[in-house]
């Protein structure tokens, strides 16, 4: 999967920067660090299990699973490594920091010959039920399609996945 397509497939878990409609593009260089805010319905210790690499797996659906190499058992826990397939890509993710009391989560992935990215989790508890998600995405782009998708997806396209995850959330968190 090439470019647009590809980074339409990674979205949400891949936190592609599209989703920040009042971020700037991409560099020419095809790297880019934005910052999406939302709320989460839920106290914080209700949706940071969320945004770990087992409870991701609730509201990704569709053909994006993950496989876990270390530790086996889907695990939260900090070091854990997992793959991501979509089609014959696959991406290789690190959980490098894992802190679900205080909603504070860290993943860096690479998916050969098309990117790097590192994604931030920052959750505030934004009165007694709801949560604040903080998430901040550094990509840098591997090759020329990917960095001209990064430089030219928008904020419609951002909104209209925004949506789309964050009615997934919500429905982890009714059937929870």
């Amino acid at each position: 999967m090439k470019g647009k397509a590809y980074l339409a497939a990674m979205l949400f878990l891949g936190c592609v920067p599209s989703m920040v409609a009042q971020s700037p593009a991409a560099t020419d260089d095809g790297h880019a660090v934005n910052t999406m805010t939302f709320v989460v319905k839920a106290p914080i210790q209700k949706a940071a299990p969320l945004f770990t690499p087992a409870g991701m797996q609730c509201w990704l659906g569709g053909p994006m699973h993950a496989e876990f190499v270390h530790a086996q058992a889907a695990s939260d826990e900090a070091g854990a490594v997992f793959t991501m397939h979509e089609g014959p890509q696959k991406s290789v993710w690190v959980n490098t920091l894992l802190d679900v009391k205080s909603g504070r989560m860290q993943y860096a992935s690479f998916t050969p010959d098309a990117m790097v990215m590192v994604v931030d989790v920052r959750m505030i508890a934004d009165g007694k039920d709801t949560t604040r998600v903080e998430l901040t995405h550094t990509v840098t782009a591997l090759n020329a399609n990917v960095r001209e998708s990064l430089k030219s997806m928008g904020s419609a396209h951002a909104q209209e996945h925004m949506a789309a995850a964050q009615k997934a959330i919500e429905g982890c968190l009714t059937s929870n």
